[in-house]
């Protein structure tokens, strides 16, 4: 488990700054035995590396904490950052469980990725109002088919705010062309016609597949689109003929109908691409908008696809109580009453209110829940706040890159970083010059757009546009 990865942290720590293995060369048996029963103490720092920085001092310390004997004695997460400097200690909270309860859900999740694994495609949606937990159980469930499967997730989110083609699914070719990047021959057998035409449609995947830009070379429409989507399926079953696949999408209320007309290309084909698909959308009006529309209709017409749609509901008391104990431990029974009988069983809202409590010391007044956010985004630092406000103004979903030039943050933008996703304000996907941020949820985004002036918000578009405008897929 985490602890047993943390020990291996601080043997490596430990090992890199002595110069030489902790323990000496023994066998297997003998190393068993003097880790239990060696007392663990932390011995100086060797002078010539003491005498460097402080931060190897830290480091050290860091490293013989990690190597105590029992693992609860091990510091995690937010301690060995405030270790290591990174996030005040005052800040400090416990982290709440990345998930409580949702059995069910889960178990349709793996079911249908069962079914897949058969070789049929499957598709699950998520549907409940905002703060529910939807995105959360997508999340846990990839996180769970990447750990425990060996299988590649790929995620794309819509947003009210954009307008590009394709929005739906644009993250998720993206990804391919990555994947492309860095899987040599898994574009062999696509036609070069095919490559040009899903090169045109996703520019992402003009250079991963050494497609033609060539306009000249447009067909008609139907037939540009018709390629296209054939040779995104042929490579989407290439990788799955390596690993297990599956596919988010994350907030269909505000998708496009070219983004459907994509899914159910993949969807119809034959023989069957063994994927699930898994999205989410809100309950309401905009659930039921065209989009939405174009996949229920295309479900009811494959009837070699199992589907199913599950409305996410508020969570038990019970659950809801575990969920709010998990930060504010059980010292207030009476307040934790009032942070379940407030939050009405939305996961959001109760991890919002529980933030909230352990900042005021304990104290719940009356406020509304965009009042709760504001009320965390205020304590931000300004660094802090001008990459949250630049994510959340691209839409909640910016590469890395472009949120911190464009929050114009320099040096520190690691700590801002590291600051936010403790505050579960922000959140990571991709690596490297891949590094993608979100906001954590909806909400937070809203909140944070509507906490800027007209003004701040236009010199923070021109910001992001130049920034984009700079990106080489630009």
């Amino acid at each position: 488990g985490p602890a047993a990865d943390w020990y291996a942290l601080g043997e490596l720590i430990v090992e890199i700054l002595k110069g030489s293995v902790r323990l000496g060369q023994r066998s297997l048996r003998e190393l068993v035995a003097a880790k239990l029963e060696t007392v663990v103490t932390e011995p100086p720092l060797p002078g010539p590396i003491a005498a460097e920085t402080p931060t190897w001092t830290r480091l050290w310390s860091l490293g013989w904490a990690l190597l105590a004997r029992r693992p609860e004695d091990r510091p995690a997460g937010p301690e060995i950052l405030a270790r290591l400097g990174d996030v005040p200690e005052e800040a400090d909270f416990a982290e709440p469980p990345e998930l409580i309860g949702r059995e069910a859900e889960l178990a349709t999740l793996r079911e249908a990725f069962t079914r897949a694994q058969r070789g049929a495609a499957s598709v699950v949606l998520l549907e409940g109002p905002s703060g529910i937990g939807k995105s959360a159980i997508l999340q846990h469930f990839f996180t769970e088919v990447r750990a425990e499967h060996g299988g590649i997730a790929l995620v794309a989110r819509s947003s009210e705010r954009e307008s590009i083609p394709h929005k739906a699914v644009d993250a998720i070719v993206d990804a391919l062309a990555v994947l492309i990047a860095e899987r040599p021959g898994l574009g062999d057998g696509l036609s070069v016609r095919g490559m040009d035409a899903a090169g045109r449609l996703f520019p992402a995947l003009r250079s991963a597949l050494s497609a033609s830009a060539d306009l000249s070379a447009l067909l008609n429409p139907v037939e540009e689109r018709r390629l296209g989507f054939q040779a995104i399926g042929d490579l989407l079953a290439s990788v799955r003929r390596r690993q297990p696949l599956v596919l988010g999408l994350d907030d269909l209320q505000w998708a496009d109908v070219d983004s459907m007309q994509l899914v159910e290309a993949l969807l119809a084909r034959t023989p069957a691409i063994g994927l699930v698909i898994v999205g989410t959308l809100r309950t309401g009006a905009a659930a039921r908008g065209d989009a939405v529309k174009r996949l229920d209709s295309a479900l009811a017409g494959l009837p070699g696809v199992a589907s199913w749609r599950l409305t996410v509901e508020p969570l038990p008391e019970a659950t809801t109580r575990a969920l709010a104990t998990a930060v504010l431990g059980t010292q207030s029974p009476a307040l934790l009453d009032r942070v379940v009988r407030e939050s009405s069983g939305s996961p959001f809202y109760t991890l919002e209110l529980a933030r909230f409590v352990h900042r005021a010391h304990g104290e719940l007044p009356e406020v509304a829940l965009d009042a709760v956010i504001g009320e965390r985004l205020a304590r931000l630092t300004d660094a802090d706040r001008r990459l949250l406000r630049a994510v959340a103004l691209g839409s909640g979903r910016l590469s890395r890159r472009v949120a911190v030039r464009a929050s114009a943050l320099g040096d520190s933008s690691r700590k801002v970083l590291t600051r936010l996703r403790a505050e579960a304000l922000v959140r990571t996907s991709g690596a490297g010059v891949q590094l993608v941020l979100e906001t954590c949820h909806d909400r937070i985004r809203e909140v944070a757009v509507g906490q800027l002036r007209e003004d701040e918000r236009t010199v923070l578009h021109r910001a992001i546009a130049t920034e984009l405008a700079r990106e080489p897929a630009a």
